[in-house]
């Protein structure tokens, strides 16, 4: 892995903030983590792509990574079904692989009928996503038409599972939206699950034990508490108004992120946006996706079809530091986490294995540096 780093010219400084002069702000550099060979035992991770007709639809890898407030590093493992916990080392601290299937411990699968939950459910089956709370503790979401949650202690045994669309009220989903993603965990390990569908976007706020509390509008949680709510312009702008509130929805602050011109270089090619996220203290990271086409080692029948960029900004909306890397073969899943210090994670895909990369936060460097890892 090659990487360098390079400090923006003070022409892109200007334009970022007027001529108000240099701009003090955070910097990244890369570490690899430790390496996990690709597998079905424990402590790898699985993949897969297709072999004519034998192994049918899209190739499938890792679909989540999160990291704990210990440094614990979380991954979604689709092709084997399980959750894996890693230290900063590579140890493995725990694997969670199935749910118990009891119905008192869910609400009917169909609705109104009592039904048993389908087996194929305590194999995690389908893993959308997992966040990770205070205690360790990892939810993790399955998608499609299944819609459950799972809880598991830190330790891989399972807590509780429901589904979602039980769990939440008929008309806070018929006011939002039907469909579930974007867990967040906000104060007192509250979990937050975006809500879309409708015209507006809605959090369901739940406590530690699944309970559904209330709803309030926006898109994600922070952990400092914060609701936080987007809008874009029309067309392929990668620009965003953000609005921040408190709990008791009183807007704390709103600003227009516009990563590209606080980067021009950066961001050549991209063309989509991709996710955001925070760091413990409600900073934002701002995900955006390119178009370039990369061929890899692991199959040949898999590019990677797009880089990630990834740009920090401060809570007054200022862009302090951005990263460009591969992005991922896969085409479902998100492969970037961020911490509680606000370092940046990512899955590097190589022939046999892939590399679990830490982007470590530098406050030295007393300009808006970018860092691109080839």
């Amino acid at each position: 892995m090659r990487s360098h780093i390079t400090g923006l010219c003070i022409v892109l400084c200007l334009c970022l903030v007027g001529s108000t002069g240099t701009v003090f702000s955070d910097s990244f550099s890369s570490d690899r983590l430790f390496t996990l060979s690709y597998g079905s035992t424990s402590g790898q991770l699985g993949v897969r792509f297709p072999v004519g007709d034998a192994e049918g639809g899209p190739p499938a890898g890792p679909t989540d990574i999160a990291v704990g407030r210990d440094g614990s590093i979380y991954i979604a493992d689709r092709v084997n079904k399980r959750i894996q916990r890693f230290d900063a080392s590579g140890e493995l601290l725990m694997e969670a692989k199935a749910v118990d299937r009891k119905t008192e411990h869910v609400a009917a699968y169909e609705r109104g009928r009592g039904a048993e939950v389908p087996p194929h459910v305590n194999e995690l089956d389908n893993i959308q996503r997992v966040a990770v709370d205070s205690q360790g503790c990892a939810y993790v979401q399955f998608g499609a038409a299944i819609d459950l949650l799972a809880k598991f202690a830190a330790d891989g045994q399972g807590l509780w599972y429901m589904h979602l669309a039980d769990a939440i009220p008929l008309e806070v989903r018929e006011t939002y939206g039907p469909f579930f993603g974007n867990i967040s965990i906000g104060p007192a390990d509250t979990l937050c699950m975006r809500l879309s569908g409708r015209s507006a976007d809605g959090i369901a706020i739940l406590d530690a034990d699944g309970r559904f509390l209330r709803t309030v509008s926006g898109y994600a949680c922070t952990p400092n508490g914060r609701i936080v709510a987007f809008a874009r312009p029309t067309g392929a702008s990668l620009a965003t108004a953000v609005r921040m509130y408190d709990t008791e929805g009183l807007e704390l602050i709103s600003f227009f992120a516009d990563p590209v011109t606080a980067d021009p270089t950066l961001f050549a090619d991209m063309d989509s946006f991709s996710g955001t996220a925070f760091d413990g203290a409600g900073n934002l990271y701002k995900l955006a996706m390119g178009v370039r086409e990369q061929r890899i080692d692991l199959s040949p029948q898999l590019t990677i079809g797009c880089d990630e960029v990834v740009v920090r900004f401060d809570q007054s909306g200022r862009a302090t530091a951005g990263i460009r890397f591969p992005g991922s073969p896969f085409p479902a899943g998100r492969h970037v986490a961020v911490d509680q210090a606000g370092n940046i994670y990512r899955l590097a895909y190589g022939a046999d294995s892939v590399d679990i990369v830490r982007y470590a936060l530098d406050t030295s460097t007393p300009e808006y540096t970018s860092l691109r890892d080839d």
